[in-house]
């Protein structure tokens, strides 16, 4: 029996140590939440409500089983119920109330599971709420507080107004044995008319009734004056959307201890009214021992930009006041002082005193008003001045600033001109300076100016013009003018300031001349060349006179000839065959131009200076009639119309003996036939004489010589485009092709010969214009004719040495393409002196100063061609083409 026993012992010690030492299992812990969320916040009986329930596991173990729970509110019938998997529910029939019960054995952590449940109301009286709430539970959620959720739905339907009221003290402080009045505003926010609206004010502690205003449609009863009591107040039909203002003015009791507080509550109300958040109002009064006044006064009435401004504040009339003054400045411009404030400063106050609102600087000028605000304290009613104060306000003046100017020096045709101007005494300057020039000779500076520019201003400082580079002499005057801005008033130069008046005088351009030979035998020719250089885009003429044999003095000439003058470079005169032994001189005269004095070689220089002597006998040959070279019938330029210098600019010659009849022609839009595109859409034509003085204008061809252009050759099939008929004296002639209105594009200028017979020709034809690539290159053409006879023909293609004139950008490289009528290339050249015909050009003084620039010397038969200019490699600039008939 011992053993039994013993064993038993054994093992209820084991037990014993195994509950000691054995650790004890985890406990389960599963933090369940619920939420839920109505589809609709009103809805009318018969509507279902459907509603989201979502259920969540936030752990951290997943949960032992849980239940959710929702009972249907009252009014309220079960429609249907979407659960989730793993959820075990119960539901009342469809069409009745009762419980909803979900079961899950264990909500997995972290898992979130929505449920869809459907009720319908019922019934309800329209203003009701509905509320319905979901709980969810489990043994193992240590937490309860987020166990339950509800969502509500108000029942709409029937009759809803929505009442609201408002009220507003006019003193938040005030004197014992003073009137407070308040200002109380109803209005019905609802859609719908109150019929029994009513407005109570009881008038709080021992205040007493004064008097109240009650607006049209409201019936008010009322103490009696000098009474305490409330203030009733109904309306039988107050529409919706209406306000009502009431005033009500209440009696502070002269017995009222400083620091009492009156709280007076407007209350509304409405069988209708569904909405009470509205329904009251509060407005409180502190009573104060004392009502201190404020006076101000500003620094200054007027101050310049830059100056300082500021205010002083007495106050008087306060029980040992505290609190603040607050100072604010309105400007400028800001005549109700709305808005934010320029610069405000605060104060401390401590008694009665003058207080100082510290130092502002404006920075915009204008008038700038202050505004005084006492904040009162426990025994003080606070109190502020008004917008508008006298002794408040304080103009801010602009800064008058100075502009002194300085032109350039005086200087000759081709250089440029301009003026600086410093502006001084600007407070932070904006605004711009304006230059303007005007000339030449316009001593009173009328009229339009001939150049302006227009600088912006930062602060003071030098500020400097365009240049402009006239083109005739004179005396030019410049006029500045700053605008000023909002700190700085503006101001203007007058015409004739000392230092503003710049004289351009005439370029002086030189001359020289070489005759050759300088030895000769009678019957020989001998030319001169003259070379022009220094001139500003000379035109005009050199004269070449021929003196001797023997002269004492170049008083009596034998022989002149003259050269149109194109621009500076090198002119040949014609060949002079003396008829007898002897020293001759040759005289080279430039006639001058609007732009360049007149100048002339000297009489007896070495280099135009050739002796002849006899020729030794020899045999007469028997003479054979020299053929009569083909002439030029009519010449042609087409290019790249733009602006200033890229006009297109076409010049040609008439030599002979009689006038000659000719048409120019300006054609722009009629160009798209051939297909190209950008013409110049209005082309204008100016015909000028070698002085540059204007012949004829023509715009439109129908304007002027209509009678003898239409049912010709020459009319254009454009109305816009130009047509000049014209007989002209043999000379030089420039012709001018730009687009009215500062128009562009490409356009063809034309010349013809409309009487072969007369006894003079054209000569040349020379083109300036803006040299581009494929359809806008410059394109001259020229017919020969009037008979079978080949002729001399030079054409040269320039760009480099156009620089020395002023012009940029200029052809860099021009080449030369010459074509026949059938487009088939007759010669073409890059650089002049690989030209066969270079040393031709060099005798006829046609030789290129540049040797980038292209010549072509060569012999033709009678009939139309084509020189093509362009740019190497597709290079663009400013070039001159031209076409000389050498016969």
């Amino acid at each position: 029996m011992t053993t039994p026993i013993r064993c038993s012992f054994v093992a209820a010690f084991v037990l014993l140590l195994s509950s000691i030492f054995l650790p004890a299992a985890k406990a389960q812990v599963a933090d369940l939440a619920v939420s839920k969320s109505a589809d609709v916040d009103q809805a009318a009986v018969g509507a279902n409500i459907t509603y989201t329930i979502q259920v969540t596991n936030n752990g951290p173990d997943d949960s032992a089983p849980a239940q959710l729970t929702d009972f249907l509110p009252a009014g309220t019938t079960f429609v249907s119920l979407a659960s989730p998997p793993a959820w075990f529910c119960s539901t009342p029939s469809v069409g009745s109330s009762g419980t909803v019960a979900c079961n899950n054995p264990a909500l997995v952590a972290g898992t979130t599971d929505t449920f869809t449940l459907v009720v319908k109301i019922a019934s309800g009286a329209p203003g009701t709420f509905i509320t319905n709430q979901a709980t969810v539970d489990s043994s193992t959620d240590p937490n309860d507080e987020n166990n339950s959720a509800s969502a509500t739905t108000q029942v709409t339907g029937g009759t809803s107004s929505d009442l609201g009221v408002t009220k507003e003290v006019d003193a938040d402080q005030a004197l014992a044995g003073s009137n407070v009045t308040y200002t109380i505003q109803v209005t019905n926010f609802g859609a719908d008319a109150s019929p029994d609206a009513q407005l109570s004010d009881s008038l709080p502690s021992d205040m007493t009734f004064v008097s109240v205003t009650q607006p049209p449609g409201w019936s008010c009863s009322s103490p009696s004056a000098g009474s305490g009591g409330t203030v009733v107040c109904t309306n039988s039909n107050f529409p919706a959307g209406n306000t009502s203002t009431f005033t009500l003015v209440g009696f502070i009791p002269s017995s009222a201890s400083s620091g009492s507080v009156y709280n007076n509550i407007a209350f509304v109300s409405s069988s209708t009214d569904n909405s009470l958040e509205n329904n009251s109002s509060v407005a409180a009064t502190t009573v104060v021992a004392a009502a201190p006044t404020l006076s101000t006064t500003v620094s200054s009435s007027s101050v310049v930009i830059g100056g300082t401004i500021s205010d002083n504040a007495t106050l008087t009339g306060g029980a040992s006041a505290t609190g603040n003054i607050t100072f604010l400045v309105y400007g400028p411009d800001v005549a109700n002082c709305n808005g934010a404030a320029a610069f405000s400063s605060t104060i401390n106050v401590n008694g009665d005193g003058t207080y100082d609102s510290g130092p502002f600087t404006p920075t915009t000028a204008g008038t700038y008003r202050f505004v005084a605000i006492y904040s009162g304290d426990g025994n003080n009613k606070g109190t502020a001045t008004l917008c508008g104060d006298a002794n408040e306000s304080v103009v801010v003046s602009k800064q008058t600033a100075a502009l002194t100017t300085q032109a350039s020096a005086s200087t000759t045709l081709g250089n440029s001109v301009s003026d600086s101007a410093t502006l001084s005494n600007a407070a932070n300057a904006t605004g711009t300076i304006t230059f303007r020039l005007f000339g030449p000779n316009n001593g009173a500076c009328s009229g339009a100016a001939i150049s302006t520019s227009v600088r912006n201003v930062n602060g003071n400082g030098n500020y400097n013009s365009d240049p402009f580079t006239p083109s005739t002499s004179g005396t030019y005057r410049w006029v500045a003018t700053y605008s000023g801005d909002v700190n700085t008033t503006g101001v203007v130069t007058s015409c004739n300031d000392s230092k503003e008046a710049v004289f351009v005088d005439l370029a002086s351009p030189a001359i020289s001349g070489t005759a050759s030979p300088q030895n000769t035998t009678v019957g020989t020719p001998v030319t001169d060349t003259a070379t022009l250089s220094g001139g500003t885009s000379p035109t005009g003429a050199i004269t070449f006179t021929v003196y001797g044999p023997n002269p004492a003095n170049c008083a009596s000439s034998i022989a002149t000839s003259s050269k149109t003058v194109t621009d500076n470079g090198s002119y040949a005169s014609n060949p002079f065959t003396p008829a007898a032994p002897g020293t001759y001189y040759f005289v080279a005269s430039y006639s001058g131009d609007a732009s360049n004095k007149a100048v002339a070689t000297a009489c007896g220089a070495a280099s135009q200076t050739f002796v002849v002597s006899q020729p030794s006998p020899s045999p007469t040959p028997t003479p054979t009639p020299t053929p009569t070279p083909a002439q030029s019938l009519n010449i042609s330029t087409r290019g790249d119309v733009q602006l200033g210098d890229k006009a297109l600019i076409g010049g040609f010659i008439i030599k002979g003996n009689a006038n000659k009849p000719v048409v120019l022609r300006g054609l722009g839009p009629s160009l798209t036939s051939f297909g190209l595109s950008n013409v110049l859409l209005n082309p204008q034509l100016e015909l000028r004489g070698s002085g540059g003085n204007l012949i004829f204008m023509n715009k439109n061809w129908k304007d002027d010589q209509r009678g003898l252009i239409e049912g010709t050759n020459f009319q254009p099939s454009d109305d816009r485009e130009s047509v000049i008929v014209a007989t002209l004296q043999p000379g030089a002639y420039t012709v001018l092709l730009t687009g009215e209105g500062n128009t562009i594009g490409t356009g063809l200028v034309e010349v013809y010969d409309t009487n072969q017979a007369a006894d003079s020709k054209l000569a040349n034809i020379s083109s300036r214009g803006f040299v581009q690539t494929q359809d806008k290159v410059m394109i001259g053409g020229f017919t020969l004719g009037g008979n079978n006879t080949p002729t001399r023909i030079a054409v040269r293609g320039l760009g480099p040495s156009l620089s020395q004139f002023g012009l940029s950008p200029v052809l860099a490289d021009p080449t030369l393409v010459l074509r026949n009528q059938n487009g088939t290339i007759v010669i073409s050249n890059d650089d002049w002196q690989t030209d066969p015909g270079a040393a031709q050009l060099t005798l006829n003084g046609l030789a290129p100063s540049n040797p980038k620039e292209a010549g072509i010397f060569t012999t033709l038969p009678p009939g139309p061609y084509t020189a093509i200019l362009a740019g190497q490699s597709g290079g663009i600039g400013i070039g001159l083409l031209e076409i000389y008939n050498l016969q």
